[in-house]
């Protein structure tokens, strides 16, 4: 038993003093290696390293069976207040709380969903198996799983950006797969939304509301990432790269995407509450998706445009003039047997917008080679009857051709109303050749008035374009026509007998593109002359106001 020594001191206190804080020093050491040998051991040091996550969780069910002993029976060895088993804990606990945050920042973007649901369920179970044991551990793993995660939310939006940059760029490298009934696809769509699929089921796994949330989000950003590359991709490699079956293929993928993002917005609206739904926009990434399918038709378009160019190139020659080209009728055969191979690539949709594009591209390089006056005059083909009576024929032939292939007439008639009008203006040349008569300028004037009305966007310089081409007017007297029938526009509109429609088709910008020139106003068109009696004209175009009005869409 203890006794005293020299002055009275407690020799046996003071070492007992010194005993408990050595023992505890003995065994926080002790519970610090015992963790290091079982559990750190397993996580390697570099970020290079793998973590093999069903060693690390059978690994740490060793300290938990450890601590279960300690409560069960080592505990009743010391005396209450020593608080052994507490101890035991908070060392243990403090190690492991260190254990996953490093596992979290080194090593989340290597672990796999099934090894971040199994690290999650590992966490839980730990924290059950501690309630079953009545202490209490802080931080609270379990409760803190957002802030855990952080390190992990932000390595997958990395990683998610990353798998789909290489998505896209080995989508490209590959040929299409053709489904069962013909249609062109890319596997890009289905890994893409795989991999979002397997982000979501660690989400859903963790059964924490605002790491869903956030993957969400991040997932809404990485799709319009996604989308914005893949247009990027079309857009430099263009119609002259893109091989016609992949941008066919990219086209069915924007459907299969835009089904996608629904669905997914669909099953995030089952999970989470609507307040935070609604700040989900993967609706607006499934329009933007649809857009690229509106990007592809006219990229196809493009393509069979640049085979149509050189044919259209040799529209009112000589030779066309006498029937020896027949342009139009090539153009028809082409358009016919790209339409062919389209159809089965393409849904049906997709297959009416490229036949709409394909038009589209016929009407603004044929109205670009009519009013290039370089080119008409280096061919010296005359502004008469027989051009008139050719371009009709082209106009019919166009009709029939694309009538043939399914365009109905609501999206045929639009498209080649330019021509049309064209045709007449040409039909009324081709039959008044008296540069002073009366009725040349009366008939351009409402024609012209009529003419923007259907098309308003059609300048004053097409029309100009097209009088310069006529041998009997001299430029005083053009110019009248012109001041005619810019007066006849605007007294047609002031009294709104001119029609205020919008066209679904403006061609003229493209045109205008394609001649590489800009349309002159009625100011700086050359010899001014002088005023005519608007009401004169208005009176003429109130007569014929059944004419054209009937064509308009």
């Amino acid at each position: 038993a203890g006794g005293r020594g020299e002055g009275g001191s407690d020799i046996t206190a003071a070492k007992v003093r010194g005993w408990y804080a050595l023992a505890l020093e003995t065994l926080e050491e002790y519970c610090a290696t015992r963790f290091e040998m079982l559990v750190s051991s397993t996580v390697p040091e570099d970020k290079e390293g793998t973590v093999d996550v069903g060693l690390l969780v059978s690994e740490h069910q060793k300290i938990i069976d450890e601590i279960v002993t300690v409560k069960d029976l080592v505990e009743a060895c010391f005396p209450p207040h020593y608080h052994i088993g507490d101890l035991f804990v908070q060392w243990y606990h403090g190690h492991l709380v260190n254990q996953v945050h490093r596992i979290m920042e080194q090593h989340a973007a290597a672990l796999s969903t099934r090894d971040i649901i199994q690290v999650v369920g590992w966490l839980r179970d730990y924290e059950g198996q501690l309630d079953g044991l009545g202490v209490v551990a802080e931080p609270v793993l379990t409760q803190d799983l957002d802030q855990l995660l952080q390190g992990y939310n932000f390595q997958t939006e990395s990683a998610m950006r990353n798998w789909a940059a290489r998505i896209l760029e080995t989508d490209f490298s590959l040929p299409p797969e053709s489904a069962g009934d013909g249609r062109l696809y890319t596997m890009a769509p289905v890994d893409l939304f795989k991999m979002i699929d397997q982000q979501f089921e660690v989400a859903h796994a963790l059964e924490v509301e605002r790491s869903t949330y956030t993957l969400a989000m991040t997932v809404t950003n990485v799709l319009e990432d996604y989308r914005a590359s893949l247009l990027d991709v079309i857009a430099r490699l263009g119609a002259t790269k893109l091989q016609l079956d992949h941008i066919c293929a990219q086209i069915n993928n924007s459907v299969r995407c835009v089904e996608c993002c629904l669905e997914l917005h669909s099953a995030l609206a089952g999970r989470l509450p609507a307040r935070l739904v609604e700040n989900i926009e993967l609706n607006r990434a499934a329009d933007a998706f649809a857009n690229v399918g509106k990007v592809g038709t006219e990229v196809v378009g493009a393509i069979i445009g640049l085979d149509l160019a050189p044919l259209l190139k040799t529209l009112f020659s000589p030779r066309w003039a006498s029937g020896l080209d027949l342009v139009a009728e090539s153009v028809a055969a082409t358009v016919e047997d790209y339409a062919a191979e389209v159809k089965v690539f393409l849904m049906e949709s997709f297959f009416r917008k490229v036949l709409i594009e394909v038009l589209q591209r016929v009407v603004v390089l044929t109205l670009a080679r009519l009013l290039d006056r370089k080119g008409l005059e280096a061919n010296r083909v005359a502004c008469d009857a027989e051009l008139a009576a050719g371009f009709s024929q082209d106009l019919s032939i166009y009709s029939s051709a694309f009538a043939a292939l399914g365009l109905p007439p609501r999206m045929l008639a639009p498209r080649l109303l330019p021509l049309q009008l064209f045709a007449e203006l040409l039909a009324i040349l081709g039959e008044e050749h008296d540069p002073g008569s009366a009725a040349l300028k009366e008939r351009v004037a409402v024609w012209y008035a009529k003419a923007t009305g259907l098309v308003p966007a059609l300048p004053i310089d097409a029309l100009a374009r097209i009088l310069r081409r006529l041998p009997f007017l001299d430029p005083p007297s053009r110019h009248l026509v012109l001041v005619a029938s810019h007066e006849a526009r605007r007294a047609a509109e002031a009294s709104g007998e001119g029609g205020a429609g919008h066209s679904p088709f403006e061609p003229f910008a493209a045109v205008y593109e394609e001649l590489g020139a800009r349309p002159l106003p009625l100011e700086k068109q050359e010899d001014k002359g002088t005023k005519f009696d608007t009401g004169k004209i208005l009176e003429a175009v109130k007569r014929r106001g059944a004419g054209l009005r009937g064509n308009k869409q």
